[in-house]
């Protein structure tokens, strides 16, 4: 089981006639399913197959939790209290669509800096997301003059200088406690129709998984049953051989379909054509 051995063959007759010496490492004895997939997803069922070598296996199903940690648009046209705010150039609301967005404070104010920083705690792995405009001088992201920067703890994420328009922007973040901070810093000119950083619709979530208890299977193969329409779902395999039990298999997701929707087909002799009733609408074919 993983282990690596020398060989080499002589005539007993004389040692000194010996082969050239090879190498090899034996395989792993139990290895580890692969090709974990999920098909035929159904509503309510989906079958895992996978690849192994094992006499049994074991596969468990979690289910997906998405959880909101935080949720922000800025529409009440209020800055959020547990927000740490900038005290000489502080973030204030501005319009945005036919809402409100938030906005850096030290417009037209040469060699200044204006910045605001949320701490947030994520229960288990998951994302951040916001849309931005930078609106500062200066073509080259680069440069010393103008720019918008985040930061999640101390770190930088983005650096720009001037955008046309409202971009997006979305990364991973690890479970735990976090600081994420925006920063607008100004070089010494100012530009009456700009000189600001500019977010909205910032999102933070995380996603957990509600593992099952495993059930076994000689095959390699396994339909799970009873599911909820569009969740999102998690499987592992596992191999046994022997007494050898392997490590799970990497995580792979699936998200079950939506409910079926009931249909009615009723027949139209005049122009020979059908049509379909459901609860979505009204369908010719």
């Amino acid at each position: 089981n993983e282990t690596e051995y020398t060989v080499c063959v002589y005539p007993t007759c004389d040692e000194s006639q010996q082969s050239k010496t090879i190498t090899f490492t034996t395989l792993v004895a139990n290895p580890v399913p692969s090709d974990v997939a999920a098909t035929k997803v159904k509503h309510n069922s989906a079958k895992v197959i996978w690849t192994g070598y094992s006499d049994s296996y074991s596969v468990k199903l979690g289910e997906v939790i998405d959880n909101i940690v935080l949720d922000e648009d800025f529409d009440g046209n209020v800055v959020p209290a547990d927000w740490s705010n900038d005290n000489t150039y502080p973030w204030t609301c501005a319009t945005h669509g036919d809402g409100y967005c938030l906005q850096s404070g030290n417009a037209g104010v040469g060699s200044s800096t204006s910045a605001i920083s949320v701490t947030v705690t994520y229960p288990a792995k998951g994302t951040i997301s916001f849309n931005f405009w930078a609106r500062g001088e200066g073509s080259s992201d680069t440069n010393d003059w103008d720019n918008c920067r985040f930061y999640i703890d101390g770190v930088q994420m983005f650096r720009y200088s001037t955008r046309t328009d409202w971009e997006s922007y979305s990364t991973e973040v690890v479970a735990g406690t976090h600081t994420f901070k925006w920063v607008f810093k100004k070089d010494g000119t100012t530009d009456g129709t700009g000189d600001y950083f500019a977010i909205d619709n910032v999102v933070m979530s995380s996603s957990s998984i509600n593992w099952g208890t495993p059930v076994s299977t000689t095959e390699k193969a396994y339909t799970f049953n009873d599911l909820t329409a569009n969740s999102k779902y998690c499987v592992q395999v596992q191999g046994k051989k022997g007494d050898n039990t392997s490590e799970w298999s990497e995580v792979v997701g699936f998200t079950t379909m939506p409910e079926p929707v009931e249909i009615e087909l009723a027949n139209d002799a005049t122009n020979n054509a059908s049509t379909i009733n459901s609860n979505d609408g009204v369908y010719a074919t």
